[in-house]
């Protein structure tokens, strides 16, 4: 029968000194005895000891913290900021500075054929006039103000891209950093318009002191120097100690000190570089990857702060929790859009596959997921049906799109629609 060395309560020393005692030539016993202590013994608990420590670390990985990693987004007017403020920050630091608009550049491209960008603006409507605005690919009427005059131009407003691509780029991080990844309420990144010219008669010797758009009937909704903000702040910092083997003997770990962190705050490796964990542990951040050396690393601190300041449009933040994955009842499904904290927006009404002749009234908050578990061109319709809670809300439709974009991960095998009734 097989002895199992290393199952709890097997006393190996005990062991050995009853087979000892079966040898009946006690020189052969002598013999056997000093290797034993020379060279058994001391192998023995070696591997005793490793397995001990392997154990150990496995039990912890399976207890390790991983964090919430909640976000929170929001959008204000760039001279009611506070960049001191450690609760939320600019998503992108220069918005917080005016464009510099070179009259050179901007006739050039026009003479090239292009279109030349002058800013961005927050169009405060909802999602119904977002997506009209959008499609129409109107003109409207400029006036360039210089030093020595005014000159008429055109302008055209086109959907900006650039604050969804950053959370794109914080979804391939948290694949890399092996976070499950949580949808992101952030309704305003989708009101935001870049003002392009199309035409221009400004002279090139003139320097542009302002630049006066007519919107028409748009025109109550066009918000000048807002800036979107979310959670998150950006830092370097080194690894802290000499980097050491992982458990397979391949791959290193790097430790980042609890010192240089928050104990209450998320973080994120940030970059393309492979890693193949992270954890916190005891509040240290360990990082494994391929690299050897110590490295100067960039995280994504996700700040918890006390939010001490008023904005004044709501702060919108994803679910902190992963309920809901096992929806089979539409009363389920109904509990589930209440704790998405969406209850004073919508109310979930119906869930059903009745053909609707109405245009689908919401965006796919996770359009950048491309894998090959989400929903194929031809799958059939699942429609969830919304009452609205504050018909003069602007953010009806976006909390609707935040809604079903969580349930088309929950049913891939179906195309998620929202319809307002």
């Amino acid at each position: 029968m097989a002895i199992q060395f290393f199952e709890d309560g097997f006393q190996y020393k005990k062991y050995i000194e009853e087979q000892l005692l079966k040898i009946d030539n006690l020189e052969e016993r002598s013999r056997v005895r000093a290797a034993v202590e020379d060279m058994l013994l001391p192998f023995y608990e070696h591997v005793e000891e490793s397995y001990k420590q392997l154990e150990e670390k496995l039990f912890d990985a399976r207890n390790e913290y991983h964090g919430s990693f909640q976000l929170f987004t929001a959008i204000e007017a760039r001279d009611k900021i506070d960049i001191t403020d450690k609760s939320m920050f600019p998503m992108r630091m220069q918005d917080m500075e005016d464009s510099n608009i070179l009259v050179e550049d901007l006739l050039q491209s026009i003479k090239q054929g292009n279109e030349y960008k002058i800013y961005s603006v927050f169009v405060q409507a909802d999602y119904a006039q977002i997506r009209e605005l959008e499609h129409i690919r109107r003109t409207f009427r400029a006036v360039i103000r210089t030093e020595d005059g005014e000159y008429p131009a055109t302008v055209r407003l086109q959907r900006n891209y650039e604050y969804i691509n950053m959370v794109k780029e914080l979804y391939q991080e948290f694949q890399n950093n092996g976070i499950q990844w949580k949808t992101v309420c952030a309704p305003y990144l989708h009101k935001i318009f870049d003002v392009h010219i199309v035409s221009a008669e400004c002279p090139e010797n003139e320097r542009i002191e302002e630049i006066n758009i007519f919107f028409e009937e748009y025109e109550p909704f066009i918000k000048y120097h807002y800036v979107p903000l979310w959670n998150i702040r950006q830092f370097s910092v080194k690894t802290s100690v000499y980097p050491s083997f992982c458990l397979d003997r391949i791959h290193y770990e790097h430790c980042i000190f609890g010192t240089r962190l928050v104990p209450e705050n998320d973080y994120l490796v940030a970059g393309r570089m492979r890693l193949w964990n992270i954890t916190r542990r005891d509040g240290d951040l360990y990082i494994e990857c391929d690299v050897k050396e110590s490295y100067e690393w960039t995280l994504r601190e996700f700040c918890y702060e006390p939010r001490n300041r008023y904005y004044e449009l709501p702060v919108m933040k994803n679910e902190k929790t992963e309920s809901g994955r096992y929806i089979r009842t539409i009363a389920e499904a109904k509990r589930y859009v209440e704790e998405l904290d969406c209850g004073a927006y919508i109310e979930l009404k119906d869930v059903n596959q009745k053909p609707h002749q109405q245009e689908d009234e919401t965006y796919d908050c996770d359009a950048f997921i491309i894998d090959e578990i989400r929903k194929s061109e031809h799958a059939p319709d699942l429609y969830f049906e919304f009452t609205p809670c504050d018909k003069e809300s602007i953010l009806t439709r976006d909390m609707m799109s935040y809604a079903v974009s969580k349930m088309q991960l929950i049913y891939p095998e179906y195309h998620c629609k929202g319809i307002l009734l």
